[in-house]
């Protein structure tokens, strides 16, 4: 008998940590995208909150990440590759925050259950458990967004950098700003060849998992300074705007505060589209998961996903098609993404199919088809399947990273002293 079995070929961290980001989705009730629209929900995610993802956790890893890195180049550290020393390190740091906590449970540390693993059964150092995604990789897109790495090259190939001590302006990008004289390679402050963040000898000492007053001012004033005109930068230019972010319940409740009617029209618009968008797209799948109980499913389920359609349909009656820009929405997409052209096609139809509107009989043909171009021979609506579900399938909420984000902009907030309770 044949097993099958997920593998990859491991080329690179950055390459390991995509795929663990997959599998993990895939291990998330309500995360798995049966109908391929996860594509337009990250594009607008990467419009509104660039360089923030739904697995970073807490806003001290943009600085501990580039401590790491800047210790082993200023210590000079000889009997350890970078990324050895990076792996060790992370362990360390994530087993210091655990210990450190009475419940470490909900405090955002990554690994924690690692941690409490190797404090538990009193693991000695040199076999201490090390977390499967490590924070580096999590956070490396967002520190090169941000601006505190001066490079866009990959955690991997930076690392072969340092191994090699190639210490070159030219390999990384390095743009010497005007009060600089260009002799960074003869000062043996190496870290400014990499690091747009300040070098702290002390850093390790009395670490917390909390921004102080310094780390949140300059994390604050990064995003700020390389985001611009996005939503994120705009709702920490004012701490009035910040209060009301963290106080939403969730993204649709957020786009209703009073703030949004005072930011930029063009970021009004992306977030109407972003509202708008899983609105209409969310009947395609209700409609998705009544065909499945139909096919795969109970009598039961069935009838509460048809309840689900009629009430999804008498809001869509007064839905207001002139405030929704669909050319806006390929253009973000197309700006941040690479859309399958059935894909385009699929979404498209189904905006006119409700828009018309066309029967219901229309809208389960081209949801099947769908489904059928996206997972091909895992689609679960096949004549073939013979698993059966009870319960929703399939994306069921979007929100465009909303929780993260608030959690990002809750400890900028904690560290600049804002009260927002």
């Amino acid at each position: 008998m044949l097993k099958w079995g997920l593998g990859w070929i491991d080329f690179s961290e950055e390459d390991k940590g995509k795929v663990m980001k997959v599998i993990e989705m895939l291990q998330t009730p309500g995360t798995v995208d049966e109908l391929g629209v996860g594509v337009i929900r990250n594009s607008l995610s990467d419009a509104m909150f660039n360089g923030i993802t739904t697995i970073q956790t807490r806003a001290k890893y943009f600085f501990i990440i580039p401590w790491i890195l800047q210790s082993y180049i200023v210590e000079k550290i000889k009997n350890k590759t970078s990324l050895k020393y990076l792996y060790d390190e992370e362990t360390r740091i994530m087993n210091e925050l655990t210990w450190a906590q009475e419940d470490p449970t909900n405090q955002g540390i990554i690994g924690y259950t690692v941690a409490l693993e190797n404090e538990r059964y009193a693991i000695p150092q040199r076999r201490w458990k090390q977390v499967e995604r490590k924070p580096s990789t999590i956070y490396w897109n967002g520190l090169r967004t941000f601006g505190f790495i001066n490079s866009q090259l990959s955690l991997s190939n930076l690392l072969k950098l340092i191994d090699k001590n190639e210490i070159n302006i030219d390999n990384i990008g390095y743009v010497n700003g005007d009060d600089e004289n260009g002799d960074d390679k003869e000062t043996g402050w190496k870290d400014a060849v990499y690091f747009n963040i300040p070098y702290k000898p002390n850093w390790q000492k009395e670490l917390c998992i909390d921004l102080n007053n310094e780390e949140a001012s300059y994390l604050k004033h990064r995003i700020i300074d390389t985001q611009k005109d996005t939503l994120l930068a705009q709702i920490l230019q004012n701490d009035e705007r910040i209060k009301q972010f963290l106080k939403a319940e969730n993204f649709e409740s957020m786009t209703y505060s009073p703030f949004i009617n005072d930011l930029k029209p063009e970021t009004q618009q992306v977030l109407k589209v972003a509202l708008h968008f899983w609105k209409i797209l969310f009947g395609a799948h209700i409609r998705y998961n009544v065909m499945l109980q139909e096919r795969h499913g109970s009598e039961n389920k069935k009838i509460e996903f048809e309840n689900k359609w009629v009430q999804w349909k008498n809001e869509m009656e007064n839905f207001n098609w002139n405030d929704f820009d669909q050319e806006l929405m390929w253009q973000i997409t197309r700006k941040h993404s690479k859309v399958k052209p059935r894909t385009i096609e699929f979404i498209n139809n189904w905006i006119e199919g409700v828009k018309e509107p066309k029967p219901t009989s229309y809208l389960d043909k081209i949801v099947e088809k769908q489904e059928k171009n996206n997972k091909e021979a895992r689609a679960k609506l096949s004549s073939s399947n013979d698993e059966q579900y009870g319960s929703w399938t399939g994306i069921d909420e979007m929100e465009y990273r909303f929780k993260n984000v608030q959690q990002i902009i809750k400890d900028i907030a904690q560290g600049v002293g804002i009260i927002y309770d």
